[in-house]
Order: structure tokens, then C-alpha cells, then sequence
């Protein structure tokens, strides 16, 4: 299964070097632990043209793999969030998923980052528990479905 997240052009990376570098906190959903983590993902922002500005978060060092490397972004009562996982039948089962979420066994990892408009903003203060609720409804509509969604719109999350 091809990646569906967006590559920053090497043509790009070559002609306008890094401008700022910066870290966003993200939770991560992975194999090496039972539990979601709060981690600081790498974003790197590069300047194009006068006022344009492309930016590009590095979710790959996170989840292992820039093969299966998809992204979905979920919008809900409490805010914008952009999920970058990885979901493949032969990647091992995540523990994570499956203590934080019973009954639901989730072959791959997830790496949850809130959006403002456009662009990665850090975690607030009640993004934890909202993040576990958006993470349990969205693999609820990834199993529900024959496909994964780019764009997931939830109601109240109660």
C-alpha cells in the first residue's frame, strides 16, 4: 500500500535549506510501550518565495516505516487533530491501542497532533482524554469501513 502522506519535493529540500526548525508535542500510540506517550516530533519549516512558507512534520521518525504512512484529519467538538498512523495486516498488534481501547486490536501505530488552521500546534491541557476518545471512535470507523478515511468529521464525543 503506497503512503498517502504528502513528501516534501527533494527539488525543495535542495533549493531553500531549513528556515527554522522547531518540536511539537504529539501523543504516540506505539509498540514499545503499553501505554500512549507524549513525545516532540521534529516539524521543519522552509521557506519558498517572499511571504510563502512550506512546512513539513517528520512523523516518519516515530512510526518506522515511510511506506505505510498515512494521515487522516479528524475534526471534533473539541478541535482539529491530524492523525499520522501506520495500519498493515503483518505489522504486530499495538498494545497501546489495545489497553487504552478494549476489544479493539490495531495492527500498526498512531501519532496524534492538534491542528490550528493549517499548521501542528502543541498538545493543550485537555487533549489527553480528548485524544483517547478520537482515537477509540476513529478506529471504530476504520474497522467499520472498507477504506481509511483522509478526512473524519465526529459528533459529541461523550
Amino acid at each position: 500500500m503506497p503512503s498517502s502522506r504528502t513528501v516534501l519535493p527533494y527539488a525543495l529540500r535542495q533549493r531553500y535549506p531549513p528556515a527554522i526548525r522547531q518540536t511539537v508535542r504529539a501523543r504516540l500510540y506505539g509498540y514499545g510501550s503499553g501505554r500512549p506517550q507524549s513525545v516532540s516530533v521534529r516539524m521543519t519549516h522552509y521557506r519558498a518565495r517572499a511571504g510563502t512558507t512550506h512546512s513539513y512534520l517528520a512523523a516518519e521518525e516515530f512510526l518506522d516505516s515511510a511506506l505505510y504512512v498515512h494521515d487522516c484529519d479528524v475534526t471534533s467538538q473539541g478541535g482539529t487533530f491530524k492523525l499520522y498512523f501506520t495500519r498493515h495486516r503483518f505489522l504486530p498488534p499495538n498494545p497501546a491501542v489495545l489497553s487504552a481501547h478494549r476489544r479493539r486490536i490495531w495492527h500498526g501505530q498512531i501519532l496524534a497532533i492538534r491542528m490550528n488552521d493549517s499548521s501542528h500546534v502543541d498538545l493543550r491541557r485537555g487533549d489527553l482524554a480528548l485524544i483517547e476518545k478520537i482515537i477509540s471512535r476513529f478506529v471504530e470507523e476504520v474497522e467499520r469501513r472498507s477504506r481509511i478515511p483522509r478526512t473524519l468529521l465526529l459528533g459529541p464525543l461523550g
